[in-house]
């Protein structure tokens, strides 16, 4: 018994070729491939085939990534580095005693962070709906803010008795 993936099977790879203008060829328009260029004759001039396009879009790509790469290593790429080292050195001097105490003190600032940045997005998000429920713009809202709901209720109340006037 023969493997499937061992027998062979006859394709018609004419069907599923194109002849780059993104156009199947089969056997069936053989004869009207002339009537096709004619068409593709009367093309603008500025517009540019698809496999040209790409080929330009990709380059702008490569370009623009490359500039981004350069000033990544040019500017940002340094300060890192430095900073690194100087992490590096500080932990080298550093009783294992103070190491200890310093991840530890990085491991808990991560979650308290993301607590203060959560709570502030939340805090914001509350001063839109209390803007937006007295009818007044949400683009001062970032400048009401506050984490304490007295003094944003506060600020807001302020800052209707001003608009309003």
């Amino acid at each position: 018994m023969k493997s499937p993936l061992k027998a062979s099977s006859k394709l018609n790879l004419q069907f599923f070729a194109d002849d780059g203008a993104g156009r199947e060829i089969s056997n069936d328009n053989a004869g009207n491939d002339q009537s096709d260029d004619k068409d593709n004759s009367q093309v603008d001039s500025n517009q540019k085939p698809d496999g040209d396009d790409k080929k330009s879009s990709l380059s702008e790509l490569r370009k623009m990534f490359s500039s981004q790469m350069h000033d990544f290593r040019k500017n940002e790429f340094l300060g890192l580095l430095e900073d690194v080292c100087k992490d590096g050195e500080n932990r080298a001097k550093m009783t294992e005693k103070k190491f200890i105490a310093t991840d530890t003190k990085k491991r808990e600032d991560k979650p308290n962070k993301r607590e203060a940045v959560l709570n502030q997005s939340g805090a914001l998000s509350d001063t839109k709906s209390k803007l937006t429920q007295i009818e007044l713009p949400t683009i001062f809202s970032e400048m009401l803010n506050n984490l304490d709901e007295t003094k944003q209720t506060q600020n807001i109340n302020e800052f209707k008795k001003a608009y309003s006037e």
